[in-house]
């Protein structure tokens, strides 16, 4: 028995002092602490990386407008690939003039037009092209309003009013529905015609509303307001006259979604101006004098392309 006892004692005392326990101890540590670290990878890319429980997706609907007259071209962002819808609207047309106190029109409104769901890649550059308002004159027809286009021009166009005829009493035609291209279009309102000596008011530019208002025809020596654009901007309003002394017809009224036509101008021996086209696509108004050749109008107004896209993002 006490043999047994020493022998015991011997073993313990050999497994106390080896260092076999401390090497286990370090193993032990250790791979409970690579076990928390590839516990908490996955943690950490779903916080940063991906849609899980801390963040989530989401859409912000963006808005573009390209209103700088000319040709141009627009670059789709990274990470898009639809736009959401496209919208152009013409120029407006310019108002006419003549050495004789009668006869001369406003210039007619831009046609508006639509598309939507239009598939892109990104990165990719789009050409386009901003219509030019149209320029009046003094002496003869007032300048026609340029067109407006996204891509080509047989994926979204829109026309521009016609300028104002001289020697009738005719305004320019607004520009045509059905020249124009696009899932929704609307036409431009008429410029009013002068067969009187009272300036003629512009017609206004169709909006996602509708087609332009006409403006109505100078009768006497005052000046008749332009047309509106429907939900849009307003007409501007007619000059006054007391036959010696008249008044400028007022600039139509901008706004993103069509401009209204220029007011034309009240008679009076000093000369007075017709109010420029609103934009977008607001025709002239055209001015007038007792006799001799009026003032040169303001232009019609500059076209205008709206993009929509949606951008995808994540927040917490």
């Amino acid at each position: 028995m006490r043999r047994a006892r020493k022998r015991l004692f011997s073993l313990r005392h050999a497994i106390l002092s080896c260092n076999r326990p401390r090497v286990l101890y370090f193993l032990l540590v250790s791979s409970a602490l690579v076990c928390i670290t590839i516990a908490l990878i996955p943690v950490t890319a779903s916080a940063q990386f991906a849609p899980g429980a801390f963040l989530k997706p989401r859409l912000q609907l963006i808005t573009v407008v390209l209103s700088t007259p000319g040709a141009g071209t627009w670059t789709v962002p990274i990470g898009v690939i639809k736009l959401e819808s496209i919208e152009c609207w013409g120029a407006g047309g310019g108002a006419a003039g003549l050495p004789s106190n009668a006869s001369k029109g406003g210039g007619g409104g831009g046609a508006y037009a639509s598309k939507s769901s239009i598939p892109t890649v990104p990165g990719t550059p789009i050409s386009y092209s901003v219509g030019d308002g149209g320029k009046s004159n003094t002496n003869g027809a007032g300048g026609n309003g340029g067109d407006t286009w996204f891509s080509d021009m047989s994926t979204v166009l829109a026309t521009g009013g016609s300028g104002g005829s001289s020697g009738s009493t005719n305004g320019g035609a607004g520009g045509l529905a059905s020249s124009s291209v696009g899932d929704t279009k609307y036409g431009g309102g008429a410029g009013g015609g002068s067969p009187s000596v009272g300036g003629a008011g512009g017609g206004g530019a169709a909006s996602p509303n509708g087609s332009g208002d006409d403006a109505t025809s100078s009768t006497g020596t005052a000046g008749t307001p332009g047309g509106s654009s429907q939900g849009a901007g307003a007409g501007g309003l007619g000059g006054t006259s007391n036959g010696s002394t008249g008044a400028n017809g007022a600039v139509g009224g901008s706004s993103e979604n069509g401009g209204g036509g220029g007011g034309g101008a009240g008679t009076g021996t000093a000369g007075y101006l017709g109010g420029a086209g609103g934009t977008p696509g607001g025709g002239a108004g055209s001015s007038s004098k007792t006799s001799g050749n009026a003032p040169q109008a303001g232009p019609g107004g500059n076209g205008q392309i709206r993009i929509k896209y949606y951008r995808h993002f994540y927040t917490p």
